[in-house]
């Protein structure tokens, strides 16, 4: 199920109050998420082999998300894809026992997922060239790393994830709100990696 529903009432009011489209406003998670979300729902029916094709349904995302971009970026992505049809296999071959054990797995993948994007951004904001998108997705990704993990994220932070997802898709990130965005998520990033390695 997915966590971050609005309420309509709320859509409709910040629709309004931003002259954009309802389908724009809308808050949404990450297509990982979503087959994530499937999984999980299918994984607690015990019904194995619709969670494998769930989470492969995210592997091939990501991977063509990975077709998108260059350079390092593209490797790191097409890793987590491996790493999450390794997932898928072990799901299915009943390996994955707890839905704990499934959560954490979802957390690690969608970690990073938010640090690939955020280099992606990185990689954009050095070029001279929008990085809207790339920091919508690396905050939408920490937003689903902290829910699958239970990790928190510090207040500063979540406003700014918070801020990133709820962005209507034809709006760029303000030129004075690109470098404290950057850094905000990237601080965000580096919290919840501790947090979902135990370091912290």
């Amino acid at each position: 199920m997915n966590k971050n529903a609005r309420s309509p009432l709320f859509a409709i009011l910040f629709s309004v109050v931003l002259g954009t489209p309802l389908v724009q406003a809308e808050m949404s998670a990450t297509q990982p998420e979503h087959s994530f979300d499937a999984a999980q729902e299918s994984f607690m029916k015990k019904d194995m082999k619709k969670a494998d094709a769930d989470i492969r349904d995210a592997a091939d995302h990501i991977r063509q998300e990975g077709d998108k971009v260059g350079g390092d970026s593209k490797k790191s992505f097409h890793e987590l894809a491996d790493e999450t049809d390794r997932l898928a296999d072990d799901v299915g071959k009943g390996m994955v026992k707890s839905e704990h054990d499934l959560n954490k797995g979802f957390g690690k993948i969608e970690h990073g997922l938010a640090r690939a994007w955020h280099d992606v951004a990185r990689d954009a904001k050095d070029a001279g060239n929008d990085t809207t998108a790339a920091l919508k997705k690396s905050a939408g990704s920490l937003g689903a790393a902290a829910k699958w993990s239970g990790a928190k994220i510090e207040e500063g932070t979540q406003k700014t994830v918070t801020a990133a997802k709820e962005l209507p898709e034809d709006t760029k990130v303000a030129a004075d709100k690109v470098d404290s965005w950057f850094k905000d998520i990237g601080d965000g990033i580096n919290d919840v990696g501790q947090q979902i390695s135990g370091k912290k």
